[in-house]
């Protein structure tokens, strides 16, 4: 096994086999769950293990660099983008269980210079560990509030992307790193930023370390962008319909407290809740 995966490493195709996709997922499994045993059963010597040098380690490692090298993003053509992505997904949430707290791919797929497909696969996976059914072992999301900040970051750069296609051309602008027209694009990646601010605004509105203005401003561009989703006519129907849920679930209570935890009322009765209302109605 690790032979064949040391092959693909050295080799220049940028296609895999099938049986090569099949040997990487299977290696998923059974990496977690000879993790998930090992550090129920002797933490202390698996802990010790993690810290030494060992070739069977290193596999993880090897994968990270096929699945998730900037310089030549993972896809084994149009016809597989969908069992790619799969696949991608389900390797940095092993990743993310695995190492939660210093997590190289997170820092990749955060990395707005990183191909758009890593953001992709990013956000969809933060929102299957939101939705999905929690297990002893599935991965805590608040593991990623200290990384609001990026992910406010990427909501940004992709919905001026969005605005940027609509403007200059009819073509959809597509996921970087992925080809054809079954790929996702930047529109499908902006819907399910919106979609996970509905499951879980805290992931953009937490604001570690910051003052009191900034906090505010950073609430305020957050509301205004997604305000600004809703009346545009560019906009996919889905996408219009999420931003105005989105909204909704902001204006909740329990989050409003959220927007500027330091003066919320304040915040709320001044530039924001004036500014969503005129965006809105405009």
């Amino acid at each position: 096994m690790l032979f064949r995966l040391e092959c693909l490493i050295a080799s220049d195709d940028e296609i895999c086999e099938a049986g090569d996709l099949d040997l990487i997922q299977h290696m998923n499994v059974d990496m977690l769950k000879l993790t998930r045993l090992l550090n129920d059963s002797y933490t202390e010597e698996f802990t010790d293990l993690q810290k030494r040098p060992n070739a069977e380690l290193s596999v993880i490692s090897d994968l990270k660099q096929i699945l998730f090298n900037p310089l030549k993003p993972f896809s084994r053509g149009q016809d597989k983008i969908n069992v790619d992505l799969e696949l991608m997904i389900e390797f940095f949430l092993y990743c993310l269980r695995l190492n939660p707290h210093n997590n190289e791919v997170l820092k990749v797929c955060l990395n707005l210079l990183s191909p758009a497909m890593f953001h992709y696969v990013l956000v969809k996976a933060l929102y299957r560990i939101i939705t999905q059914k929690h297990l002893p072992w599935w991965p805590q999301i608040d593991i990623i509030y200290s990384r609001a900040g990026e992910l406010r970051n990427m909501f940004t750069d992709t919905l001026n992307k969005v605005l940027q296609s609509s403007t200059f051309s009819t073509t959809p602008l597509r996921i970087s790193g992925v080809t054809g027209d079954e790929g996702p694009n930047n529109r499908e990646l902006l819907l399910w930023i919106v979609r996970l601010i509905i499951v879980d605004p805290y992931l953009m509105l937490h604001n570690p370390n910051k003052l009191d203005r900034e906090t505010q401003m950073a609430t305020f561009e957050l509301i205004n962008d997604l305000a600004s989703l809703v009346h545009d006519t560019s906009m996919m129907g889905d996408i219009a319909h999420a931003a105005m849920e989105s909204l909704l679930v902001l204006h909740e209570t329990r989050n409003i407290e959220l927007w500027n935890p330091e003066a919320s009322i304040n915040t709320f009765w001044s530039n924001i809740k004036s500014s969503t209302f005129f965006n809105i109605t405009k």
